[in-house]
């Protein structure tokens, strides 16, 4: 259980074994790729470090994070197991912190190159990951550029390429023509990075692109691959027990949410046929009704915007 630290009646109940289960089903789907969990923002909310554990102690392999914070967080928490720093390198004090505490930084471009190459030593060399913007337009080295990136790092002695990836932008979509482009793109790259026996790239060079919803239907989009074989994937939200798809559930995918989040009622009121509720009124009653609030909003991650759009379970009915 972990909550505000405040004396509100409200609960945010973490169960570690729906996170077992779901890794485990994340490894099962995975069909021996290596599974990268990612636990950015504090574990999605659910707590990194215990988060990390409870995938960890299931048989995922590595772990992603997003800062450098988020990374050392981790290393203080004990966590030992390989952690991929997505939001690659800021600045210097960023790359020495990345060096510090053992994080993988992916790089993104060529000012994270050069502070990557700056850190590495020739009998040392730093290990890094590149990811390569086939679409997502987010992060990521765009695909035109990406070979001549790739090739720097390559040729350079202070660096060891580890890993290259990409994200797919519409996963979730019935229609995997999106998915289909980006992973053609991505093939195109790997297939285009010609790197010798004795240049700077890790012989198990590890390949990935499905992040929750590609490892949901990662049958269906490795025949889109282009013969590209991965060797990894990267799930995040199905670790927590939440459908990436609006049309599946979480049950009917197999997944058990790992949240609850509670609250005591903390008053309860009668208000007539036609009368509103809350900020604007959005909410009026279609008859005589009684309504129960609880003490959740801003403070619990409930942003106004979702007014109208939860449901509430209350005596054991919704």
């Amino acid at each position: 259980m972990r909550d505000s630290g405040e004396q509100r009646p409200v609960w945010a109940w973490i169960d570690r074994e729906a996170m077992r289960h779901n890794a485990r089903r994340a490894i099962d789907l995975a069909q021996g790729r290596a599974v990268i969990g990612v636990i950015k923002a504090d574990g999605y909310g659910h707590g990194a470090a215990e988060t990390a554990r409870a995938l960890l102690a299931e048989g995922v392999s590595r772990l992603a994070v997003v800062s450098v914070a988020e990374g050392a967080a981790l290393r203080r928490a004990g966590i030992v197991a390989p952690v991929l720093l997505l939001g690659g390198l800021e600045d210097r004090l960023s790359a020495e912190r990345a060096l510090k505490w053992g994080l993988t930084p992916v790089l993104h471009d060529q000012r994270g190159f050069e502070l990557a190459r700056s850190l590495g030593r020739s009998g040392s060399p730093l290990s890094i990951e590149v990811e390569v913007d086939t679409g997502m337009h987010r992060m990521g080295v765009p695909a035109r550029r990406a070979v001549a990136l790739l090739e720097r790092i390559v040729d350079t002695p202070q660096l060891q390429l580890a890993g290259l990836f990409t994200h797919l932008a519409c996963a979730d979509d019935p229609d995997a023509e999106a998915s289909r482009a980006q992973i053609a793109a991505f093939a195109s790259v790997r297939d285009k990075l010609n790197v010798p026996a004795d240049a700077g790239a890790s012989p198990n060079l590890e390949i990935h692109f499905a992040n929750s919803a590609g490892v949901l239907r990662l049958a269906e989009l490795e025949t889109e691959a282009c013969g590209l074989v991965t060797s990894a994937v990267r799930p995040g939200l199905m670790l927590y027990g939440v459908s990436p798809f609006a049309e599946r559930t979480a049950e009917s995918l197999d997944l058990d949410p790992a949240m609850t989040l509670a609250a005591r009622v903390v008053a309860i009121r009668d208000v007539a046929k036609g009368e509103g509720v809350g900020y604007g009124a959005d909410w009026r009653a279609t008859r005589d009704t009684r309504i129960a609030t609880l003490p959740l909003g801003y403070a619990d991650g409930l942003p106004r915007s979702l007014a109208g759009r939860g449901a509430v379970f209350l005596a054991g009915a919704m």
